[in-house]
């Protein structure tokens, strides 16, 4: 509401920072959540399904403001935001039971908070997991910040970016339904592996293709379109099985393990998008590169892993 009424930018920012905190919790909660009732590798079916939703919806939110815009003005999303937000706090608190047993529960103090983080940032597994979440939501963020550019500019299609954006997501979405399929007969670190080795090749053959090879018009068009519909994809799926590996042992820390692997991965991406965003040159190869360049670094990371889960 503070947004919708701001009448200047300052007091914009201010209540987008307060809408981030509000956000925070959405996340946050729901891996806890699952941390709560399921453990092994039924944890990373249902986490998968929720990164998913987190990596799709960014894809297909520009469709729906567009709509929204067009039938009232560009105040009115804050107006829809408010509106989503009541119908899922209303729909969360009448059915949603709680899931965390007073037992379980720890005390909420600056001191226990500390030691608790500390504790959590010992772990090699979760120290993997932050890291290869930070690379994926940076190339994620990064195409998030570059993408309309490159559709309008560099291909022409921006009249029609945000349909185009929600075909790639669709398209996307079934990594999680894949996921929930296979990682009971392969397991989390294979599956993360893959999807690292599927960004490489698909990040390597659109450098070569793009950048090499000089396509463009319809053709480059067609390359970027598979290049990004691999970029949601696989985010889906590394994203919802690094954290059920980070979540695994430390099922009595559920709410803060999320948060740590939230917060910092979160923080770190956009560190690395925003200087991407900003190389648009008229072309994809900055985004391209980015990815290549994440997907790579994730992959070494992944050889530190312990033990294989």
């Amino acid at each position: 509401m503070i947004c919708w009424q701001a009448g200047s930018l300052e007091v914009m920012l201010a209540g987008r920072i307060l809408q981030g905190f509000g956000f925070a919790a959405g996340r946050t909660v729901c891996l806890a959540i699952v941390r709560d009732l399921y453990s092994g590798r039924r944890t990373p079916q249902i986490s998968s399904l929720i990164m998913m939703i987190f990596s799709i919806v960014p894809a297909i939110a520009p469709t729906f403001g567009a709509q929204v815009i067009d039938l009232a003005g560009w105040r009115a999303i804050f107006i829809a935001f408010t509106i989503v937000s009541a119908i899922g706090a209303i729909w969360f608190g009448l059915r949603q039971p709680e899931t965390l047993q007073i037992e379980r529960r720890t005390p909420l103090r600056p001191a226990s908070l500390l030691a608790n983080t500390r504790y959590l940032l010992s772990m090699r597994v979760m120290i993997v997991a932050i890291i290869v979440q930070v690379l994926t939501f940076g190339t994620l963020f990064a195409m998030i910040s570059s993408v309309q550019q490159i559709f309008d500019i560099t291909y022409g299609h921006g009249a029609h970016f945000h349909f185009w954006f929600a075909g790639v997501a669709l398209l996307a979405s079934s990594s999680g339904f894949i996921n929930a399929r296979l990682v009971n007969r392969l397991g989390m670190r294979f599956m993360i592996n893959a999807m690292v080795m599927l960004q490489i090749v698909l990040s390597a053959l659109a450098v070569l293709l793009l950048g090499v090879a000089g396509l463009s018009g319809n053709a480059g068009f067609v390359v970027f379109l598979v290049f990004s519909v691999g970029v949601f994809f696989q985010n889906g799926l590394i994203a919802g099985n690094s954290t059920a590996l980070a979540m695994e042992p430390v099922g009595h820390l559920a709410g803060l393990a999320a948060s740590a692997v939230g917060a910092i991965s979160t923080i770190l991406a956009v560190l690395i998008s925003i200087p991407v965003g900003q190389a648009f040159i008229g072309t994809a190869l900055p985004l391209i590169l980015c990815s290549l360049t994440c997907a790579v670094l994730s992959f070494v990371t992944i050889s530190f892993l312990p033990s294989r889960e």
